[in-house]
């Protein structure tokens, strides 16, 4: 098993690779992103699913034109809060 994307979750489907030496399927999800902080198992299959979306690229953008701005964390009663997870800004500029 190496992941799978919400769409395929509706058509019954996932992702399967077939090891071989040097390479394994938890290489493949390794390369993905580091996602051990996520200990939440519908969370961490999201994740690995967005690489294996059904969109398709329609613009490229260049490192130069990307500004990564700090997700807004909140803590309450000793509990950190993401609040822009997932968000994403788009400026027509």
């Amino acid at each position: 098993f190496l992941a799978f994307s919400s769409s395929q979750l509706r058509d019954n489907s996932v992702w399967m690779f077939a090891s071989r030496p040097g390479l394994t399927a938890n290489d493949i999800r390794t390369w993905m992103g580091d996602f051990r902080q996520i200990r939440n198992v519908a969370k961490y299959a999201a994740r690995l699913g967005q690489s294996f979306g059904s969109s398709r690229e329609t613009l490229s953008v260049g490192r130069h034109e990307v500004e990564f701005i700090p997700d807004v964390v909140c803590s309450l009663h000793g509990t950190n809060y993401i609040f822009s997870d997932g968000i994403g800004k788009i400026s027509g500029d």
